[in-house]
């Protein structure tokens, strides 16, 4: 196509690609779960069609126990997904301190199968806030010993 007001053979300005954005693309809003998840290669198995995504707030100062963990690519980086016993159609974003308890988790088999078995418990707790209003957390490991 030639550019008409430059009589360039490059592209023109009302050119169709040109206008073409990949969030706005018809077949990628009307894609199924499974066909991100070919796709893109992030998604994790833990964040099926049908479940909720839990904040913070859901899950801060309460005795958990941890059923699977999973780890995707995000456009910030790697982020852990946790599912939790107390709450079977949700999943958790991990910020970086729980992410690294996933990858430990994934990384060691007999941890793996003790999590996956649903002896891992945890509790949540808020550290601090920022000033742009992000929470900080940090966690601990719930044992029998006292």
């Amino acid at each position: 196509m030639i550019n008409l007001w430059t009589k360039s053979p490059k592209l023109s300005v009302y050119h169709p690609w040109v206008f073409t954005n990949r969030y706005y693309r018809k077949e990628e809003r009307e894609m199924s779960y499974a066909d991100i998840r070919s796709r893109k290669k992030s998604a994790s198995e833990l964040m099926n069609d049908g479940k909720r995504q839990l904040h913070t707030a859901d899950v801060v100062d309460r005795v958990l126990t941890v059923i699977d963990v999973d780890a995707i690519m995000t456009r910030n980086g790697r982020c852990g997904v946790i599912s939790f016993k107390e709450f079977p159609d949700s999943f958790y974003f991990a910020g970086k301190v729980l992410t690294e308890m996933c990858d430990e988790f994934m990384a060691d088999k007999d941890a793996y199968a003790d999590l996956k078995a649903g002896n891992v418990q945890i509790i949540i707790s808020k550290a601090k806030s920022s000033s742009n209003g992000n929470d900080y957390i940090t966690f601990e490991y719930v044992t029998d010993e006292e």
